[in-house]
């Protein structure tokens, strides 16, 4: 885990970055506006210390996108999930976990729209969803991917693919 002055480094980092440039198109509203310039260097440290193998410095504020509610998220889950066994019940379940845990509700919701593959194998897709609430100073991450299952058993011999797929629900 990264310390605080490695934190503090990286948001004086990104700051300095923010200042020098000029993002027209976030949710943040990043050059004028203080809290949303926080929000995302707070969104940033996230992404970090949710997958410590990665530096998500790199990561722009136009890379990320204001969702208009957690039911448009809800109908998004259940139509990438449809069609896998169980896949219903997980996301539902999913869903009412997360509800306990940060109060979707009253939560501003966020997306990481990148060509990048977040994850550094492939990843058939991913999406990585952030649900901040205002009041009780929380961010909660879900993200997901698909990944060939023979990427995870390097069962790729010449030509030949597997099929199957892996998912991996953070």
């Amino acid at each position: 885990m990264k310390g605080a002055a490695s934190e503090k480094k990286i948001s004086r980092s990104l700051e300095d970055d923010i200042i020098s440039s000029s993002y027209q198109d976030n949710p943040f509203d990043v050059i004028s506006n203080n809290k949303g310039r926080k929000m995302y260097i707070n969104l940033i440290h996230t992404l970090n210390s949710v997958f410590p193998s990665n530096d998500f410095t790199y990561v722009t504020p136009d890379h990320f996108v204001a969702e208009p509610s957690a039911h448009v998220i809800a109908e998004f889950l259940l139509s990438r999930f449809e069609g896998i066994p169980g896949g219903r019940e997980l996301i539902s379940e999913t869903l009412s976990t997360l509800d306990l845990a940060i109060m979707v509700k009253d939560c501003e919701i966020y997306s990481l729209a990148t060509e990048d593959d977040l994850f550094g194998d492939e990843a058939l897709w991913s999406f990585c969803f952030f649900f901040h609430n205002p009041k009780t100073r929380r961010i909660a991450v879900f993200a997901c991917r698909a990944v060939p299952y023979g990427n995870l058993l390097d069962c790729w011999s010449d030509h030949e693919v597997c099929h199957d797929v892996y998912y991996d629900v953070y």
